[in-house]
């Protein structure tokens, strides 16, 4: 019941206008999702490495992805921005509205300083990274992650050429997967 419940609301806050910021203060200020909690965090960061573990398993590279693409990409960017701090570069992330809030990519870089020894994976982020804000966050994903974040953008016609995606990751998609299965 709660799926169709939340279907319902996603398919009404696609109509109307501005109905993901609705639908962000909804998540924040009623249901208390967002921020998503630490051991959300933890999982998403594990999700990105365990991502990135079969694309070296099953690639025919040895190498990091050269270009990665997530469609779906959220509130809060922790896959991508995990897969940047993982070494992957040329991350583009799209979302068919901007959904990224710059409240929760300070949050989302403020728990990869707060989990730095818990996460199972070695990186730095840099001292010098500015708070985000909406007049720079797309600047600052590029500068300091090398993400670009595009949004609105429907996945269906990006007009990115054919065969220059090495890795291609849906989080929405997989979150669907793994609560039906």
């Amino acid at each position: 019941m709660k799926l169709y419940l939340k279907i319902f609301l996603q398919k009404f806050f696609s109509a109307l206008p501005n109905g993901e910021k609705l639908n962000y203060q909804l998540q924040k200020k009623i249901t208390k999702t967002l921020p998503i909690s630490d051991s959300d965090f933890i999982k998403k960061t594990e999700t990105a490495q365990f991502h990135l573990e079969n694309y070296k398993k099953y690639s025919s590279s040895d190498t990091l992805p050269k270009n990665y693409y997530e469609f779906g990409a959220g509130y809060d960017l922790v896959i991508p921005i995990t897969m940047s701090l993982l070494g992957v570069s040329n991350i583009r992330c799209i979302d068919v509205r901007e959904l990224a809030f710059p409240d929760l990519l300070n949050d989302t870089i403020k728990r990869f300083q707060k989990f730095k020894k818990d996460l199972n994976f070695n990186f730095s982020i840099p001292a010098e990274i500015p708070e985000f804000t909406y007049e720079n966050f797309t600047s600052v994903l590029k500068d300091y992650f090398d993400i670009e974040y595009i949004a609105p953008l429907d996945a269906r016609d990006t007009r990115i050429a054919d065969s220059s995606i090495d890795f291609i990751v849906s989080k929405q998609l997989w979150s669907i997967f793994r609560k039906k299965c």
